[in-house]
């Protein structure tokens, strides 16, 4: 037992390296992405165009087509956006929380045993 422990361990160092270099890695050429992408729809002036106005690119040598779109981004559902709308809805804020305890309890839980790591000392280089 104790060997699997300690190899369950090296494992979970191994993956939480791994994540953090490929993370940072991952969130430049993220940035990158949606700065290149914001230059690009300022040039377009997508606010101010019909759809059927908009262009398309063709990249033949990728296989590539891009085509600016405007889409829809709603809010997450969280506990005070429920509030606010239970509470114009009921109009009674008494109501609103009477029915989010209500959801709350009312949510299936599934029990999984896992392995939970603590760290007891600093690991420095």
């Amino acid at each position: 037992m104790e060997s699997n422990l300690v190899q369950w361990v090296l494992c979970d160092n191994e993956l939480k390296e791994m994540a953090s270099e490929h993370n940072e890695k991952i969130k430049i050429v993220k940035e990158k992405k949606e700065n290149l992408g914001k230059q690009i729809l300022n040039e377009i002036d997508i606010d101010n165009k019909d759809k059927k106005d908009l262009p398309t690119f063709n990249i033949p040598s990728m296989g590539t087509s891009i085509s600016p779109q405007s889409i829809n981004s709603y809010e997450s559902y969280t506990n005070k956006f429920y509030k606010e709308c239970f509470t114009k809805y009921f109009d009674s804020e008494e109501k609103a929380d009477e029915l989010i305890s209500f959801m709350k309890s009312s949510r299936k839980i599934v029990k999984k045993s896992v392995l939970k790591r603590d760290m007891l000392i600093s690991m420095e280089d």
